[in-house]
């Protein structure tokens, strides 16, 4: 590489010049980093005074975000302004491991609020946790679980890891994500981390370097950007396929599991991954003993569902264990979408509902008012309710006949998870009931009917209960109101709190 010296280059009040905090790019090392003309930075980095380090790292503040110079130019793909920091001594890594630890402090298990302010590191939430991060569902998780909506495969609760404060990526991480192979070989040239990518691993070690307290890998990143040449060049540097970033240990996910969990699933990517030295398909995420057959049911593809299938062992076998929350790959088949797809106007299925079959990480819950909402919906929040389509019926349908011609069928049927509910009770607790899918499931051997009728959940409700008190709901707003539900804005037994829009509630990839 081959940089024009500093002293062409006469630097101005406008370069030196500390901008307010709220302002993006208010660091002089930010705005040369992202400046294409390189001598800017290489004029910063060149003071006699060295005013300005090259591994200076920025804290969350007014712009909500863990940043550094090497970031800013890796997000760029600005290889030369790269080159320059690494040659000034800036740390590869991108981000000190206090960044990364604070960072991480928002994943744990049993942790308190953190509020975006909060300078709390991983450490010290732990030390004052006094229940391991491994130890299976408590039954205070379970009973918190029953008040919210979650997805599936992860805790209710997602950290704030997008909208206001924005996730801490390593530089390697960055790079993968931009897609720029040489600026990733660049960041391995200098010493960047890697310890956590290259091997599975089944706990967090006591004194972790800072590639374990990372909360995705480069693999992750490079998948979400559909990033092809990126994961195999990684695949060919040794980079795991199967390893769960420990320190989201509610939220984990392995880069294989991640290819699917895209939308629409990226089978070639999952299929690059899939043949790779690491890519065990044995292995669940921790604590919700998610399998990625889970995850492929989940998006309803029977495509990703019959590539799965063909790495079991034996191979096109769909014989695998509930999930850590009892859901069977029946249940996670019938799940709700989203919000938009549950009763909510029914009492009893707003009580009975909790699981999510979504696999995106940027969703949100809907808020519920309990009493008249104000005129306007809070800011960044989608008003409620929105109509939900049946574009899925189809998939969803030829899916399920799938898992019932190669499956355990009245053992699925009639399986419960933890919250006492069958298959059936999430196909009754949708708005838009799937009737030919319910039908179905009810004339599925002989337990298929007496489930329907008979099988009660944690409050007390079969799914024809369901069903029943779902269709009643929407014919007294429809006769009551001389209007569509689709007006409705408030119902009463709607219990989610008037506070529950925090500034931290937000969430993102990984």
């Amino acid at each position: 590489m081959s940089t024009e010296p500093a002293n062409k280059y006469a630097l101005t009040d406008s370069d030196l010049e500390e901008l307010p905090v709220e302002q993006l790019n208010y660091h002089p090392l930010l705005r040369a980093a992202v400046n294409p003309n390189s001598r800017v930075l290489s004029a910063l980095l060149s003071l006699a005074d060295a005013k300005f380090d090259a591994s200076t790292y920025i804290p969350p503040n007014a712009t909500f975000s863990y940043d550094s110079a090497l970031l800013a130019a890796v997000r760029a793909g600005l290889k030369t302004n790269v080159e320059i920091l690494l040659a000034h001594g800036a740390d590869p890594n991108g981000l000190p491991i206090e960044a990364l630890s604070h960072w991480g402090g928002r994943f744990l298990r049993f942790r308190p609020h953190l509020s975006t302010t909060d300078r709390r590191t991983r450490e010290d939430v732990l030390r004052n946790l006094p229940t391991a991060q491994t130890v299976p569902f408590t039954v205070e998780e379970l009973n918190d679980r029953k008040g919210k909506r979650a997805r599936f495969w992860a805790e209710h609760d997602f950290p704030p890891d997008s909208g206001l404060l924005q996730p801490a990526l390593t530089a390697l991480e960055a790079a993968s994500l931009a897609g720029d192979i040489s600026i990733v070989d660049s960041l391995l040239a200098a010493g960047a981390d890697t310890s956590a990518w290259k091997q599975q691993y089944d706990s967090m070690p006591s004194q972790p370097s800072l590639s374990y307290l990372a909360t995705s890998t480069p693999l992750h990143r490079a998948v979400e950007s559909k990033h092809l040449p990126v994961v195999q060049h990684l695949l060919d540097l040794g980079f795991a396929a199967d390893v769960f970033p420990l320190a989201a240990i509610t939220r984990c996910v392995n880069p294989l599991m991640a290819s699917l969990m895209t939308e629409p699933p990226h089978l070639e990517a999952y299929h690059l991954l899939a043949s790779s030295q690491h890519a065990d398909h044995s292995l669940c995420t921790p604590i919700f003993n998610v399998h990625i057959l889970h995850i492929a049911v989940a998006t309803l593809s029977l495509p990703a569902v019959r590539s799965v299938a063909g790495h079991a062992d034996p191979p096109n076998t769909l014989s695998i264990n509930p999930t850590g929350l009892g859901h069977t790959l029946l249940h996670i088949a019938c799940l709700p979408f989203d919000d938009d797809h549950i009763n909510h106007f029914s009492p009893k299925t707003h009580e009975s509902i909790h699981e999510l079959r979504t696999l995106s990480s940027t969703y949100r819950t809907k808020l519920l008012w309990p009493h008249k909402p104000r005129t306007q919906p809070m800011p960044g929040r989608p008003r409620f309710p929105e109509f939900p389509t049946t574009d899925h019926w189809p998939a969803q349908l030829q899916l399920v006949e799938f898992l019932l011609e190669n499956g355990r069928v009245e053992e699925e049927v009639s399986s419960r998870d933890v919250h006492g509910n069958t298959p059936l009770h999430y196909l009754a607790g949708h708005w838009l009931p799937h009737h030919a899918l319910i039908d179905k499931l009810k004339h599925t051997g002989p337990a298929g009917e007496a489930v329907w009728t008979d099988s009660r959940n944690a409050w007390g409700y079969t799914p024809q209960d369901l069903y029943d008190d779902g269709k009643a709901a929407l014919e007294a707003l429809r006769d009551n109101n001389g209007k569509s539900e689709r007006d409705v804005t408030y119902m009463p037994h709607w219990k989610d709190p008037m506070g529950a829009w925090i500034m931290g509630r937000w969430v993102s990839s990984y």
